[in-house]
């Protein structure tokens, strides 16, 4: 069916075959118990596995100086 729409080029059914891949469980009811959603979970898997960042510095409007520097 997806082969037949315009621009579709080189549709394959197992796109990341032979690619390591991890499989996360998660028990539903300890995540119930604690509260957590799985969208919370997905970021905490992606930030610890893929390196995606948790957080960025604040970008200061105007330069910061010490009260005793000229």
């Amino acid at each position: 069916m997806l082969g037949t729409v315009p621009g579709v080029a080189d549709l394959s059914l197992e796109a990341n075959k032979g690619k390591p891949q991890i499989v996360v469980k998660v028990r539903r009811e300890k995540r119930r118990a604690f509260g957590i959603n799985a969208d919370e979970i997905l970021e905490v898997v992606q930030a610890g596995i893929g390196g995606k960042a948790v957080s960025t510095p604040p970008r200061w409007r105007a330069p910061l100086r010490h009260p005793g520097t000229a």
